[in-house]
């Protein structure tokens, strides 16, 4: 498959933050391969070792490290962190987790739809929901190829179409993908997850329990989870794009009760609070990721 002709040129620049000074690329995808790929991406810099909080965003992720330390720290134990040094996938997180680094990091990535993760990794996606796995356990001798292919490519560019024709040559293979759980997730992300789940329910003809179900089967959460999820996301784009906002203001236009419910909700998902969130972005960095403000990792 010419992957190429399916993907908009590379997008680079450089970024500068307090800590560090990195280079980005990325690619977005075009039609059809959008139904499978949102985004395309590669990172590279240096910044003192420290620990990130990766908040869920209601997306899966395919990641190779080119070069550094990476990990993700033990949510029941801190002191504990796991490294992955080859490719890992992200399934659909329901809470946030929180990664630790060497201080190096060259990554590249692709940011997966359901659909596309389906496709791409032949199993049930309730088994990837809120875990991280090697590439490796999934993919075996093929996962171990890729990361050969784009460590040894001599660009960004030809590394961000390597991992898209990967991802579509694996994506196209024949499944039994739930269309009208697609169409329920269209529902819930058109409406920023206000739309109640009985209505939906009704919507598609369903009971609540039948509609559960389905949505446990196809994509690993329920669809009270995906619903909150999106209006998490929804929140996240808010208090990244419309800062001037006020959170009371933000909390009715996002359909919370009030602040407090806005308020709640995001810590009990985040793990942190809208302030340390917005106080531990780094200048320029992608939505959803904060430095936590104490590092308790020492290694590199």
């Amino acid at each position: 498959m010419d992957t190429s002709v399916l993907l908009c040129e590379a997008r680079a620049g450089r970024l500068t933050t307090p800590d560090g000074a990195w280079q980005f690329a990325a690619k977005m995808p075009r039609p059809p391969l959008d139904r499978w790929i949102g985004k395309l991406w590669e990172l590279e810099g240096s910044c003192p070792p420290a620990r990130e909080r990766e908040l869920p965003r209601g997306d899966l992720s395919l990641i190779v490290n080119l070069e550094g330390r990476h990990a993700v720290v033990d949510s029941t134990d801190p002191q504990r962190e796991h490294v992955f040094k080859n490719a890992w996938v992200t399934g659909l997180q329901e809470r946030a987790f929180v990664t630790a680094s060497g201080g190096r990091a060259w990554l590249c990535g692709a940011r997966l739809t359901v659909e596309g993760a389906y496709r791409l990794f032949g199993v049930a996606p309730r088994e990837l929901a809120n875990t991280i796995v090697d590439l490796d356990a999934l993919h075996g001798a093929a996962a171990r190829t890729l990361v050969d292919a784009v460590r040894n490519a001599p660009t960004a560019d030809r590394r961000l179409t390597l991992l898209g024709t990967y991802i579509a040559e694996h994506a196209a293979r024949a499944c039994k993908w739930d269309t009208a759980v697609e169409w329920a997730l269209e529902r819930i992300a058109a409406t920023r997850g206000c739309l109640p789940v009985s209505s939906l329910a009704r919507e598609i003809g369903w009971s609540r329990e039948h509609l559960h179900r389905r949505f446990v089967n196809q994509v690993g959460l329920g669809p009270k989870t995906c619903a909150q999820l999106a209006r998490f996301h929804s929140t996240l784009l808010a208090l990244e794009y419309h800062s001037d906002d006020g959170l009371a203001a933000a909390a009715q236009r996002l359909g919370y009760f009030d602040q407090a419910h806005l308020a709640r909700e995001f810590r009990a998902i985040a793990g942190t609070t809208i302030t340390d969130y917005r106080r531990g972005r780094p200048f320029g960095a992608d939505y959803g990721f904060a430095r936590e403000r104490t590092s308790h990792s020492s290694k590199s």
